[in-house]
């Protein structure tokens, strides 16, 4: 049975374009579990919050998001909570490839 079946991976594909990996998000990963993602405008925090919490069995603390100006995306910074198992990164990225 695969772990995914209670979420819309197609819909998370879509809306979720990639993982900003640099420095600054990986110390931001390692001091306080922030993942930091780009995806469409088209979808708000709520929403990506529920989703990426029922797909991931992640508990998320905030999300907290900034419009990039020459596009319709936006980078969002997830906080999970300190009880929240980590994300699987590559993982991740093998959805959305």
């Amino acid at each position: 049975m695969n772990k995914f079946q209670s979420c819309s991976i197609s819909k998370l594909a879509n809306l979720i374009k990639s993982v900003l990996q640099t420095e600054k998000t990986l110390k931001l990963f390692l001091k306080k579990k922030i993942y930091t993602f780009i995806i469409t405008k088209k979808i708000n925090k709520p929403e990506l919050k529920k989703i990426l919490e029922k797909c991931f069995f992640i508990k998320i603390k905030k999300v907290r998001s900034i419009n990039l100006k020459k596009n319709s995306l936006k980078k969002v910074y997830i906080y999970l909570q300190d009880n929240s198992p980590l994300l699987e990164i590559s993982l991740f990225q093998k959805i959305l490839s």
